[in-house]
């Protein structure tokens, strides 16, 4: 009876340190794993986002500089851009892209709603990449885009 008191005495704390130290390492590896995926999704959704970013930058561009960028072309950008979004955005992102691409081509919006819907979007898509207190607006983005925002804000309506 004594020996088995000592053998558990002794050999118990050994046995328990080693499955508590298994564990741990279990527990970080599965860490490790999914931070590394977190960063994969992350990288992924950023690649969508810049995406999303020069289409419309590119078909504002195309607008001012009078170029005739083909319908189709854009349809496919689109098409890219909705595959990816579907599976890397975040909800936010995701719901306002879709508002704004429903309610984009139907004609009851003025351009300047639709370009409002878009700020929407870009706003989503800070706070999605860690800005969660943004403070950016319609101001601050149009702002940037159009030439003397401030002098034309009233004409266009903002």
């Amino acid at each position: 009876m004594d020996l088995i008191k000592t053998l558990l005495s002794t050999t118990l704390p050994i046995i328990l340190a080693g499955i508590i130290g298994y564990i741990s390492w279990l527990y970080q590896k599965e860490k490790e794993k999914r931070i590394s995926v977190q960063n994969q999704l992350s990288d992924k959704k950023y690649q969508v986002y810049i995406k999303i970013i020069n289409l419309f930058f590119g078909v504002f561009e195309d607008t001012i500089l009078t170029k005739n960028k083909k319908q189709s072309d854009i349809e496919a950008k689109m098409i890219e851009i909705v595959k990816e979004l579907t599976i890397y955005g975040s909800d936010g992102v995701l719901k306002q892209f879709s508002y704004w691409k429903r309610t984009a081509g139907t004609g009851t919006k003025t351009p300047t709603e639709g370009l409002k819907d878009f700020v929407d979007i870009i706003i989503a898509l800070r706070k999605d990449m860690g800005h969660s207190n943004t403070k950016i607006n319609y101001d601050d983005v149009l702002g940037m885009m159009i030439i003397d925002y401030d002098k034309n804000k009233k004409e266009l309506g903002l």
